[in-house]
């Protein structure tokens, strides 16, 4: 939050991201801490890019599933013959304008996992031989 009273880490994959994982955190901080969204700090990615981010129609029936018809409209492309590119680091983004989180304090990063392979592992594209990578977060004393 702004105060850098609480520091939290949030993976939203597309499983996350269609079942809501970063508004319910934003539901806690406000509810449970007293953080209502305009004091909320968040940095997006690194991630796949919707480049690189490639599903089937499984995954739409799971956004329709979840009444997100308007945002898998919004943030998926058209990609091969019943395949999309989908645009999780937007999704996200929506998802913490909506719960209240001012666009400044929002800041996505360009990174893409799959394409930026001299920074980054993607088990998405290299399978079970990926490396594995550590994000962290602190607080400054």
């Amino acid at each position: 939050d702004k105060t850098g009273t609480f520091e939290g880490a949030v993976h939203a994959g597309w499983r996350g991201t269609v079942l809501g994982i970063l508004p319910k955190v934003l539901v806690f901080l406000k509810d449970q801490l007293k953080i209502p969204g305009e004091d909320v700090i968040i940095a997006i990615g690194p991630g796949i890019g919707s480049c690189c981010l490639e599903v089937d129609n499984p995954v739409r029936e799971e956004f329709e599933k979840n009444g997100l018809e308007k945002v898998w409209d919004l943030y998926a492309r058209t990609g091969r013959k019943s395949h999309w590119h989908l645009d999780i680091k937007a999704i996200n983004q929506h998802q913490a304008l909506q719960a209240g989180v001012k666009q400044s304090r929002i800041d996505v990063l360009p990174y893409c996992t799959s394409c930026d392979e001299d920074y980054f592992y993607s088990y998405r594209k290299e399978g079970l031989a990926a490396g594995r990578q550590v994000s962290y977060i602190m607080l400054k004393q």
